[in-house]
């Protein structure tokens, strides 16, 4: 497998991994303002917060990461895995967040940018000394690494109103270009 063969085939699962969450949560919660089970949407928590993980791990392939932030992907995963399926069940959109929430959305901000900053990273750096064609392909994944960590952000800080559509359609388009690289 070269370099280019090998980012193509671990993209596509990646990305295809992230759109059966996102189908899934769909399916399971139409818009008919029916709620999913409580431990579906857990479940469905824990596979989102898996997806930064499986590309850290992806990125470690081209470098190999120090220990400490071995550690720290794997401690950061583990704490948000754990922190989703033992929450009180989450509130509905449109009520106000408690205070757990809050702690909850800052420690799956706090692990996304940390595990897509480093995979960004790895990936800028392991396309040097490629062709250019790997080169150009791994500096397009390390930007769209970025751009998720970005949405991320962006939409964990955004606050519940109505008021706030358009910071959901710069959410959503960076959620876009960032999986179309």
């Amino acid at each position: 497998f070269g370099v280019i063969a090998r980012l193509g085939v671990v993209a596509t699962v990646l990305v295809t991994f992230l759109a059966s969450v996102a189908l899934v949560g769909r399916l399971v919660a139409p818009n008919d303002d029916a709620a999913p089970a409580q431990w579906v949407s857990k479940i469905l928590l824990v596979l989102l917060a898996l997806f930064p993980y499986l590309l850290h791990r992806f990125a470690s392939s081209f470098t190999r990461p120090s220990r400490r932030i071995e550690w720290a992907a794997g401690g950061l995963t583990g704490a948000i895995v754990v922190a989703s399926l033992v929450a009180p069940d989450f509130p509905a959109p449109e009520e106000a967040r408690p205070a757990w929430v809050t702690g909850y959305l800052v420690l799956l901000i706090v692990q996304w940018s940390v595990l897509l900053v480093t995979v960004a990273a790895r990936l800028w750096r392991g396309g040097r000394g490629q062709p250019t064609v790997s080169r150009r392909r791994m500096r397009v994944l390390a930007l769209a690494s970025t751009g998720l960590m970005i949405a991320i952000i962006v939409s964990g800080l955004a606050p519940t109103d109505s008021r706030a559509n358009w910071l959901s359609v710069v959410v959503q388009s960076l959620v876009l270009v960032s999986a179309v690289a």
